[in-house]
């Protein structure tokens, strides 16, 4: 379920699991899935697999290879709001106040050291995705975004300015704040 394939170690990072956990289990299945050669990198050979496995109608072989995608959407989504709340701090490339318009390439490399791929791909619509269904947050991921937005809010912008995706951010934070502003009004 994950919306952009992540190198083992970013994505073991974003998961809180270890690498080898990881790799051990993707490299039994290269029928199915498809590493790269540099990264370590897992692509699914054919759609027709995570169709197949997503859809409990089709896959009726055993309770243990169906994967509920909104389940795995709000799991993904907790852990990337804990890597969000874990990782996320003020000026996170250490800029000094004249540095912010130094020479582009030294920004970038500065920008790719101090913002790991597993934060980049952290607010990604795995959140949106869960309001989207009829699963809805549960209580620790409402507590989860209730700390992103006190604490880290300000931050995950100033990254998303750095990496050059602010567009992502607006109707994120319009359906995490209209969930929000629901879940409140509802109790």
């Amino acid at each position: 379920t994950l919306h952009d394939p992540l190198p083992c170690r970013e994505l073991a990072q974003l998961l809180g699991v270890d690498v080898n956990d990881i790799v051990g289990t993707l490299s039994n299945l290269h029928s199915l899935l498809a590493p790269s050669q540099r990264e370590l990198t897992y692509r699914v050979h054919h759609k027709s697999l995570s169709d197949f496995i997503c859809d409990h109608d089709h896959c009726n072989i055993g309770p243990e290879f169906h994967i509920d995608p909104a389940q795995h959407h709000l799991r993904i989504a907790e852990r990337c709001l804990q890597v969000m709340n874990d990782n996320l701090r003020f000026n996170i490339c250490d800029l000094e106040h004249n540095e912010h318009h130094v020479d582009v390439t030294q920004l970038r490399d500065r920008i790719r050291t101090s913002i790991p791929p597993h934060l980049v791909y952290a607010w990604s619509s795995h959140l949106v995705t869960c309001l989207d269904g009829d699963l809805g947050l549960n209580d620790e991921v409402k507590e989860l975004v209730r700390q992103f937005a006190t604490r880290h809010l300000l931050h995950w912008m100033e990254v998303l300015g750095l990496i050059g995706r602010v567009d992502m951010a607006c109707s994120s934070l319009e359906a995490v704040h209209s969930a929000l502003v629901h879940d409140i009004s509802a109790k």
